[in-house]
């Protein structure tokens, strides 16, 4: 990891930003290539952590994240009050990457970035 002010200097980051948008990876030969889902199917997804990923058996992460430390009931509620809140502001999509080929999925993910500019 490199510290960005060594990079570029003071003003060559930004230490905040804002989220125009959530993309959700997974991989699936039989869904569609895109998917927007509406905050409260985006939040239940992000719950049960089940999405396909094509690198073997599916696990459940909840919020997508293998690393939490802490499991107790308290922290999945502020888990969830934060997606809750991130997927009330937001658009969420899932894209998956087994729909295509890396080029056709990388331009579907730039157009929605652009969209999400606007």
């Amino acid at each position: 990891m490199l510290d960005p002010y060594w990079i570029a200097g003071t003003s060559g980051h930004v230490k905040r930003t804002s989220v125009k948008a959530l993309v959700i990876l997974c991989r699936d030969p039989v869904s569609p290539a895109v998917r927007k889902l509406e905050a409260d199917e985006a939040l239940r997804l992000l719950e049960e952590g089940n999405f396909a990923s094509g690198t073997g058996p599916m696990r459940a992460n909840p919020f997508l994240n293998p690393h939490l430390l802490i499991r107790s009931s308290d922290r999945f509620q502020l888990q969830r009050f934060f997606f809750g809140r991130l997927l009330k502001t937001v658009p969420c999509y899932v894209v998956n990457t087994g729909a295509g080929s890396t080029e056709s999925i990388q331009e579907k993910i730039r157009e929605l970035v652009e969209k999400a500019r606007r």
